[in-house]
């Protein structure tokens, strides 16, 4: 049985993670660690753990909420899933919810995973309504996405993998990168076979999913880093002019290794939309294999 994020996210990438796996087998590279630097939904971790394909894990999202979240579900599941069991799911508590300001982790993680599983397509920005409307008279109320005996279980199977994770930090990209080399430098953590797998906000209605996006200039500063990054790394993005206009000269010149692929399936990717769409794939590996999601 597959391992499913108990979060929904905007542009879930849970066709993606047979791809990486398909991308890391062909490569015969087996990570000694892997870092996901825009966790989310953390589908592609939790597959690649699941199927034993890497040793250890580092999570890391700049959204306190999104850190929280995996916090608590790999260090304090019991409480998380004592919360799952006996909250209310109404429009009153998603009202509460709505208008709190969480600050402890356990308040944060269970804000995160509340919002995410009773608001429109999981997005937890402060415009986004509930499930099934305010006046809940759609056939699809509030409480529809909140299974609560498959949430636990998927929460119970995921907190039997903490032994694996060696952290989840609630940084940016480049702090977690600063951080991982101080913990190298340390002995801590090992110096080869590390990936870096990234899948940084959208360029197209990033501020209509996200809490946290990028300017352009966080784009441009990502790029840089990445042409310049030894270790092994793979990029997603949505298709859009503006990949080829970053990244377009180092793939004509071959520049850190730099490789395309594009990749296509259905994703979320507004408040009520959902399209076939595809997605830009460069990565530093040797070969990337060709892939459709469709199915």
């Amino acid at each position: 049985m597959p391992f499913l994020s108990p979060l929904r996210y905007p542009g879930s990438k849970r066709r993606l993670m047979m791809y990486v796996e398909q991308v890391l087998e062909v490569n015969h590279f087996r990570p000694h660690l892997y870092v996901e630097p825009f966790v989310g939904g953390g589908s592609v971790a939790l597959h690649l753990l699941q199927n034993r394909k890497v040793d250890k894990i580092i999570l890391v999202d700049l959204d306190p909420w999104v850190a929280s979240f995996w916090k608590t579900v790999f260090w304090d599941s019991k409480w998380l899933i004592e919360q799952i069991e006996r909250a209310p799911v109404t429009l009153e508590a998603w009202r509460v919810a709505k208008k709190s300001t969480p600050t402890t982790t356990r308040e944060q993680a269970w804000i995160c995973l509340f919002l995410n599983r009773t608001s429109f397509s999981g997005i937890l920005r402060p415009e986004v309504g509930p499930l099934g409307g305010r006046s809940q008279a759609s056939p699809y109320k509030i409480d529809c996405r909140f299974p609560r005996r498959t949430l636990i279980e998927r929460v119970r199977r995921i907190a039997a993998l903490r032994e694996y994770v060696y952290a989840v930090w609630n940084v940016s990209w480049e702090e977690g990168l600063q951080m991982i080399r101080a913990e190298q430098r340390k002995g801590k953590l090992p110096n080869d076979k590390v990936f870096f797998y990234l899948d940084p906000p959208f360029f197209e209605k990033a501020e209509k999913l996200y809490r946290h996006y990028f300017s352009e200039a966080d784009h441009l500063a990502l790029r840089d880093a990445l042409l310049q990054l030894q270790d092994k790394w793979l990029l997603s993005y949505d298709s859009a002019e503006q990949v080829e206009v970053l990244y377009g000269k180092a793939l004509a010149l071959g520049k850190n290794g730099t490789k395309r692929s594009d990749v296509e399936w259905l994703y979320s990717l507004s408040l009520r939309e959902r399209k076939l769409g595809k997605e830009v794939i460069l990565s530093n590996l040797e070969v990337l294999p060709e892939f459709n999601g469709r199915q």
